[in-house]
């Protein structure tokens, strides 16, 4: 019980810290579109803040900026009101002064159904909102940009954003399609064997699948997805049972990954993921965001 009062402790501390003069912070979904979305983020990162560092990700990023200006290195100046896709890369964000965002961290089961279309299409890979136009989407998204822009703070342009991705998974066609997908996720899960046997589908067709929806093949998809379960729990966990947990072999597993997917060492990761926001952040507070997520 006091290691969990620590680790909450420590994770208020962290709160405390992202709503200072950096002010970036996580808020959680309404409760129905939790299977879609595991909430959203509010940035507004100050002009000595030059870039930002994401690891690669199973997840999409639907963003709408504000303020500043940002280029994505390899691919190019990203929209103001942006798609942005899963990654099997780290990715790296130049800003040109203050930046001010909010955004929908968007599962990989909801992204196929923004996009009207597969998935895959956007891996490593950025779309403004009028080229994502999926169903749902395409009859609001520029009405919805003009809203949010207008919006009286950020959690009613957050509200809206919700609101845009809760129609997008509305209706029976779509009900049917995110069920499919969802059962995919789930599935990717445990043993790619058993996710075969429990879609009653070959390795081959679920090799196909899952490049089709997510643009990455099964196994990439699950290390992608261990390794953020691990730089997740990296708040409170440390050492072999982190890698234990988050499913790697073991911590000398889980360090080559971090190198190759996340850039960087553990050590430096959560080192400068818990000094942003102090002094104007540094270029991994989307790991700090992610803390508040697991919290």
């Amino acid at each position: 019980m006091q290691g969990a009062g620590a680790g909450r402790a420590g994770r208020d501390r962290l709160r405390g810290i992202l709503t200072g003069a950096a002010a970036m912070r996580w808020v959680a979904p309404p409760d129905d579109l939790r299977p879609w979305t595991d909430g959203g983020v509010v940035v507004r990162a100050p002009s000595a803040l030059a870039d930002s560092c994401f690891p690669a990700m199973v997840g999409s990023m639907l963003v709408l900026r504000l303020a500043g200006a940002v280029h994505r290195v390899g691919v190019g100046p990203l929209p103001a009101a942006a798609l942005i896709g899963p990654s099997t890369r780290p990715s790296r964000y130049l800003h040109q002064g203050a930046v001010h965002a909010v955004g929908l961290l968007i599962r990989p089961e909801a992204l196929p159904l923004l996009l009207g279309a597969p998935g895959g299409r956007l891996v490593n890979a950025q779309l403004g909102w009028a080229d994502a136009a999926g169903a749902g989407w395409s009859a609001q998204q520029a009405a919805l940009q003009v809203a949010a822009c207008a919006a009286p703070d950020d959690d009613a342009r957050l509200a809206l954003l919700f609101e845009g991705l809760r129609q997008s998974v509305a209706g029976p066609a779509a009900g049917r399609h995110g069920a499919l997908l969802q059962r995919l996720v789930r599935a990717l899960q445990g043993p790619l064997k058993a996710a075969c046997q429990d879609l009653a589908t070959s390795p081959r067709q679920l090799e196909r699948l899952c490049r089709a929806q997510f643009g990455m093949a099964p196994k990439q998809f699950q290390t992608i997805a261990r390794l953020q379960q691990a730089l997740h729990a990296a708040a409170h966990t440390g050492g072999a049972d982190l890698a234990l947990q988050a499913g790697f072999y073991d911590q000398s597993h889980l360090a080559r990954d971090l190198r190759r997917l996340a850039g960087e060492p553990l050590g430096t990761l959560v080192q400068q993921a818990r000094q942003a926001g102090r002094g104007g952040g540094t270029a991994h507070w989307p790991l700090a965001v992610g803390w508040q997520l697991s919290g």
